[in-house]
């Protein structure tokens, strides 16, 4: 099986940093102290197995694929009585149920016990078991995906826990208009490499699931077609040929897409963090070593430090206020408020990209063609999303402003949850979202 691209040489670069940084005699400042915490946030991400999402309707599979993957029935398949907590499946060397909250501390339980930590009506359940599989990927099941009720819930959890998301779809039932609406509320980083697995009740179904039709595989980087339950069974040795039961029931395929999208993943957090140690952890350790006396070395030669820039601290802007009706010219106005000051044009290349963003959404205001809220919002989201991606992958962004990726990551988050709002006042909260971006990337100058 393909393996993660290895992260050791990073690891050390940062941990080595975070022992001098923590000194009780190290010096501090601003170019330092941003570093510190880069540093802290990204020895967590890369110590971390890189986390796949599976999520889909009541039906679809997403816990006999899990299972399929860990090679035991852990999960019980078709639950529909439980809440929709997420299912984080992790490993450990011990068995355990951990009851998790976002906003308290975890309750923890000896062995399996899905119900009981279920009963506590946790935010999240994590399962820990012995699988070598669980040393790189953690397996998250999210529920609740299409459910008036619970679909924020899951689009929160999708936020905050997944890297790689697959989407799971019942190859015997119709592509319905909720699930084309569950797919279109999931975030944007997440669907543009989303992975379609069609799941089959049994081998006979693969035939079916080969005609892939566009209504079911439009919109996914990849689609692939999985009979879960046949593949266990070969895995467990039952039939006549399991062999080749294995084979014609999609587990190889499973597996490899896993794989590959969990190595493209960690390529890709991986870069971003040779970026951030060149950037940011370089030129801070150098400070920390001329200030100890000391040379700094990590198996292979870092790169070269680029200079810092001095940046503002971002500033709240003057928001609109309370009561107002989101109509247009309120929405207008907002947006214009939006637009970058004229003489932020000659600034570096951030300036005139998001200038082009908001320009555009004010056009599309004023010309009528975005006259729904839901729409203005989901444009907003959009916008945000892709301009956090060139924010983080471009490397616009001196050391010190490196808090706006932060920020638009953050606000991106918000305009999805913005989405499933029904207030009339929810479009021009987004329009103040972007005000408070505007303002924020003005103050820093990028």
């Amino acid at each position: 099986m393909p393996e993660l691209p290895c992260v050791d040489y990073e690891l050390d670069v940062l941990k080595a940093f975070i022992a001098a940084v923590e000194r009780p005699d190290a010096p501090m400042d601003d170019l330092i102290e941003g570093a510190q915490d880069q540093a802290h946030a990204l020895r967590a991400r890369l110590e971390t197995p890189v986390r796949i999402a599976f999520a889909g309707f009541p039906g679809s599979g997403k816990s006999s694929l899990i299972n399929l993957l860990i090679g035991q029935d852990l999960l019980a398949a078709g639950r529909r009585n439980f809440n929709t907590s997420a299912i984080i499946v992790r490993h450990s060397p011990t068995e355990k149920t951990i009851a998790g909250w976002w906003d308290r501390p975890n309750q923890e339980m000896e062995g399996i016990n899905l119900q009981a930590a279920f009963d506590l009506n946790p935010d999240l359940v994590s399962v820990e078991i012995d699988c070598d599989v669980l040393k790189d990927l953690w397996l998250i099941d999210i529920s609740g995906l299409g459910d008036k009720e619970n679909g924020k819930r899951a689009v929160f959890a999708l936020l905050r826990l997944a890297d790689v998301l697959l989407w799971c779809s019942n190859v015997q039932g119709p592509v319905t208009e909720p699930e084309k609406e569950a797919w279109r509320s999931i975030p944007g980083r997440l669907a543009r490499n989303g992975l379609l697995v069609q799941t089959c009740s049994g081998l006979a179904d693969m035939n079916a699931a080969s005609q892939m039709d566009q209504d079911r595989a439009g919109g996914f980087s990849g689609a692939i077609a999985v009979a879960p339950a046949a593949a266990l069974r070969a895995l467990r040795g039952e039939g006549e040929d399991p062999a080749n039961d294995w084979q014609k029931s999609g587990a190889d395929q499973l597996v490899n897409a896993v794989m590959t999208a969990a190595i493209g993943a960690r390529e890709t957090e991986l870069e971003k963090a040779r970026r951030v140690i060149d950037r940011a952890i370089v030129p801070a350790q150098a400070k920390l070593d001329a200030f100890f006396g000391t040379k700094t070395v990590i198996k292979r030669r870092p790169a070269p430090a680029r200079p810092a820039v001095a940046v503002a601290e971002p500033t709240t802007p003057a928001m609109p206020g309370p009561g107002e009706p989101p109509s247009k010219s309120s929405l207008s106005d907002a947006a214009a408020r939006a637009t970058p000051p004229q003489d932020a044009i000659d600034k570096p290349t951030a300036w005139p990209r998001w200038l082009e963003v908001i320009r555009d959404i004010l056009a599309r205001v004023q010309s009528d063609a975005l006259t729904d809220n839901a729409e203005f919002i989901e444009t907003a989201q959009q916008a945000v999303d892709e301009f956090r991606d060139y924010l983080a992958e471009s490397g616009a962004l001196a050391p010190d402003a490196a808090w706006l990726i932060d920020e638009f990551e953050k606000a991106n988050d918000l305009l999805i949850l913005l989405q499933f709002e029904k207030a009339d006042d929810v479009a021009l909260d987004a329009a103040r979202v972007l005000v408070q971006l505007s303002e924020s990337l003005h103050s820093a100058g990028v």
